[in-house]
């Protein structure tokens, strides 16, 4: 189960110690799920898993959006997310996620897409929803189509927000000469994506890859490592935070 370190403009409390509250985590995740596994005792294994997995996710809300001091109003839309829900469940303790984060590079903020910083390498994605089964193609250098099943959409070209974000950290990375692997994705969980990448720098992940890559991004079986755990503490003193103090 991934955790959740930034979520758009909120304050986290990861930003206080994020080597203390990384550790934390797995140790609290570890102990309330056996905890939860004696008071359902005798529940299928499945049933245990979603009723923990529905409460902690609560949990790790709380953590991303409020200190002992401050909290951050969180928007609607991500305690309903089912993307953001995808990730933190699917993916390894030892992830860190950055959901839709405010970057400052140089005197400027931008919006940035999904990181993951993991014990080896950092990933920045993109997603691309759209109607379930469709298919998105590149129509130009501003625009991609979405083939839906009874018609044909036009959306922004998808690579502009993954390049900007993969660029915004790239020169934060140099910034603090944090040397991780950074490795870009464009991912449609539920549409197919007629796109190759020529420099082979974006990976595509789309319907028919998802369960796969979220399967060996799983399977890292490794601690926080020191430079990953410095790499998502850079990222996070470059995050914008809104919050107020606590009544």
């Amino acid at each position: 189960m991934a955790q959740l370190v930034k979520i758009e403009r909120c304050i986290s409390r990861y930003s206080q110690n994020l080597y203390r509250y990384a550790g934390r985590f797995i140790h609290q995740k570890t102990r309330r799920f056996e905890e939860f596994k004696e008071n359902y005792s005798g529940q299928p294994d499945e049933v245990i898993k979603e009723h923990f997995y529905k409460k902690f996710f609560k949990q790790q809300l709380i953590w991303a959006t409020s200190t002992a001091r401050e909290q951050s109003e969180l928007p609607n839309k991500y305690k309903m997310d089912l993307w953001l829900r995808l990730f933190l469940r699917n993916l390894d303790d030892t992830v860190l996620v950055f959901y839709e984060p405010e970057l400052k590079v140089g005197e400027a903020y931008t919006s940035a897409d999904i990181i993951l910083v993991t014990p080896f390498k950092v990933w920045t994605v993109k997603l691309v929803l759209g109607e379930k089964d469709s298919v998105f193609q590149p129509y130009d250098r501003r625009k991609w189509k979405e083939i839906q099943s009874k018609d044909i959409a036009y959306t922004i070209n998808p690579l502009l927000s993954l390049q900007r974000t993969t660029e915004s950290v790239r020169r934060i990375f140099h910034e603090h000469d944090i040397v991780l692997p950074l490795q870009s994705v464009l991912c449609a969980p539920e549409s197919y994506i007629e796109f190759s990448s020529e420099s082979g720098q974006v990976k595509i992940v789309d319907k028919t890859e998802l369960k796969q890559w979220m399967k060996d991004m799983s399977s890292y079986r490794s601690t926080l490592k020191r430079e990953q755990l410095h790499a998502a503490e850079v990222l996070l003193a470059h995050s914008d935070v809104v919050a107020e103090e606590r009544v």
